[in-house]
């Protein structure tokens, strides 16, 4: 009796080669696969199925009816739209060309493909005819899985090389058997010679002569397990000793087998080449800042970003008689003085979480133990991308400069209150003087009123029977005392010109040039003179002042017209320029000027006697060719300098005189 066969369709197709003749192979074969758990069908030369498995029935969805004497081709359940099925088949009846592992993918009913491993074998039937068993497996499931898998491969594949693109990355890989490099194409050109693969030693003669033994020890170590099996070097790359050189960073790890074995070695490499030239740059520039600072006479120290000194240069290690150990971290803060430890602290953290730029002075502990005054800059330092890097700061001993500044500054103290009282007793002595001035202009009035009246009644009641030199000597003590009189109110004028800003007011110059001209108006038509008054400015001023400014102004044009010549008086004005402004150093630079230009075709005079002419009892004419008491311009140059202006006179004798008289701007003026 036949062993009953289970299991694959090999194990099936064993069994029939061990059949006799005799027997009908449908027959025999039955009872062998019926007990089968996989889809399996026997066909005939005419690929008619004769039988299949109950798995054929259950993966398949059909029934015996269906299926038993139907024409394999024609089950769409099965093979659906592939024919490559039915040609392996075909070959296998017509070249005995058996099917093994067949995987297919099929179309049936779900609307996706559906694969199959087909598995079948030919074998001799009654009459000559031939049987194909043919076992059909399901892997729908087991493929969808390995093309996902596949995919999920594929997309991380995509995203280390993107990653490697994006960080300039080479990759490599070293079998530790062979010691047989392959790389990625952008290792192979770090490599210098663009081969993706090479040996162990060409990889080491592309590195520089002073690199490959350290190099060359790393590896050895990685691969033994030291490290646990990892590998980071810097090396460069000089392949047939070229003159270009290429700093690389190579970073890798080995992998082990249960024995301790290396089995594979990988990793990857990135050009810093361009790193190592900025930190060479910056080693270069930080030992020219060194030699730079020592040679410097002011201490100079920097500090690291979290307020802690590193670095000191020799003027600040040598004034304070201390090593560079004992000053480093926050040793320096050791030598100031302990009255001003607290507050430089303050200020120097306050500034420094800040990253603003601070002054400081404080006293710091020079090496002979004496604490003398220092003068410190401190400044927050970045690198080249912005990032904060510390401070650097600067001291200059200024020691003797501040004791002088101190001694200065007591001496300017000192002569402050000795000016202050000066002025206060000026001001005293002032006040005495006008109210001497008011009080003895009263009391002298009042013997001239006396005299003028005695001397005049004398005159009427006995002119007949005055001799003519009593009549000379009246008109004398009438003549002198009219003098003194005239004298003595341009004093008490003068005395009344004070500083009274708080009493400013708008006045309009035109308004006060044609109430003066009135009062003139007589004396105007006797002379025939001619006046050109142009439009003035309104200004901030004493009406009465400016009133008496241009009375003493055209009195003094009137008076000293030239004889048979007719006077011309012209009054105009106009913007001070800054240039012309910049001349004068008591004009306040932000305020804008009016120029008032007062000028006569009168006697005029010397021009070194422009300053003269404005003090008080000034003259430079006669009394007897000219009345006067030598105050008026004085007056008027009081009235100016307390309006805040300025008052100058340019003459020129036979030709005529200016007055230039300089006032603030009225804003509204200004604006109009």
């Amino acid at each position: 009796m036949n062993e009953v066969v289970t299991g694959s369709p090999n194990n099936v197709q064993g069994y029939v080669k061990g059949a006799t003749d005799e027997l009908d192979p449908v027959s025999y074969l039955v009872p062998i696969i019926d007990t089968l758990s996989i889809p399996v069908v026997l066909l005939n030369d005419a690929l008619q199925i004769k039988f299949a498995t109950p798995a054929f029935y259950s993966a398949f969805h059909l029934t015996k009816e269906e299926v038993v004497d139907t024409y394999f081709y024609k089950l769409n359940h099965v093979v659906g739209s592939n024919s490559a099925v039915i040609d392996r088949l075909m070959n296998l009846l017509s070249d005995n060309v058996p099917i093994e592992n067949f995987e297919v993918a099929c179309n049936i009913q779900r609307g996706i493909p559906d694969y199959f491993r087909f598995n079948a074998n030919i074998y001799p039937g009654p009459d000559h005819s031939k049987i194909i068993v043919l076992a059909i497996n399901d892997i729908s499931d087991w493929c969808r899985e390995k093309t996902a898998l596949e995919n999920e491969n594929t997309t991380l594949r995509e995203q280390v090389l993107f990653t490697n693109e994006s960080a300039h990355l080479g990759t490599w890989e070293m079998d530790p058997a062979t010691r047989e490099i392959t790389c990625d194409e952008r290792c192979a050109k770090f490599f210098g010679n663009g081969e993706r693969s090479l040996t162990y030693e060409d990889f080491l003669d592309s590195l520089h002569p002073d690199d490959r033994t350290f190099t060359d020890e790393e590896i050895q170590k990685a691969t033994s397990g030291m490290n646990h099996g990892l590998y980071n070097v810097e090396h460069r790359t000089q392949y047939k000793r070229t003159e270009q050189l290429s700093w690389l960073r190579a970073s890798g790890k080995a992998y082990f087998d249960e024995t301790g074995k290396a089995t594979r070695f990988a990793g990857t490499v990135t050009d810093i080449t361009l790193q190592k030239l900025n930190e060479q740059l910056l080693r270069e520039s930080e030992e020219r800042f060194r030699v730079a600072a020592d040679a410097a006479a002011v201490l100079m120290w920097l500090s690291t970003p979290y307020k802690s000194r590193n670095y000191f240069n020799k003027s600040w290690l040598k004034y304070g008689g201390r090593n560079h150990q004992q000053e480093s971290g926050f040793g320096w803060r050791e030598n100031i003085h302990a009255d001003d430890v607290e507050d430089y602290m303050k200020l120097y953290e306050t500034n420094f979480d800040l990253q603003l730029e601070y002054n400081a002075e404080y006293r710091l502990r020079r090496k002979d133990g004496e604490y003398r005054w220092v003068a410190e800059v401190g400044a927050p330092r970045f690198s080249p991308a912005g990032i904060f890097e510390g401070f650097i700061g600067t001291c200059t001993d200024c020691h003797d400069q501040k004791r002088t500044r101190e001694e200065l500054e007591n001496k300017v103290a000192e002569r402050t209150q000795l000016l202050k009282n000066a002025i206060s007793n000026l001001e005293a002595s002032n006040q005495n003087l006008e109210e001497f001035a008011y009080v003895a202009s009263h009391d002298l009035q009042e013997p001239l009123r006396k005299i003028q009246a005695f001397s005049d009644r004398l005159q009427h009641k006995n002119q007949h029977s005055l001799s003519d030199t009593t009549r000379l000597y009246l008109s004398k003590i009438t003549g002198a005392s009219d003098r003194m009189s005239h004298l003595i109110g341009d004093l008490l004028n003068y005395s009344k010109v004070k500083n009274t800003s708080e009493l400013l007011e708008t006045t309009d110059l035109n308004d006060v040039v044609q109430n003066v001209l009135s009062d003139f108006d007589l004396s105007i038509q006797q002379k025939k003179a001619v006046i050109h008054a142009d439009h003035l400015p309104v200004i901030k001023a004493m009406p009465t002042r400016m009133n008496q400014l241009f009375h003493n102004l055209v009195s003094n044009s009137l008076k000293f017209a030239k004889e048979e010549v007719a006077p011309v008086i012209s009054i105009n004005s106009e913007k001070l320029g800054d240039a012309e402004k910049a001349k004068y150093s008591t004009l306040d630079s932000s305020t804008n000027y009016f120029v008032i230009n007062f000028s006569d075709n009168g006697i005029g005079f010397n021009q070194e006697f422009a300053e003269k002419v404005f003090h008080i009892f000034q003259r430079l004419n006669g009394m007897s060719a000219y009345e006067g008491t030598g105050i008026g311009l004085a007056i008027c140059r009081k009235i100016v300098l307390n309006h805040h202006g300025l008052i100058f006179a340019e003459s020129k004798e036979n030709v005529g005189t200016r007055f230039r008289i300089i006032f603030p701007a009225y804003e509204g003026e200004v604006e109009g």
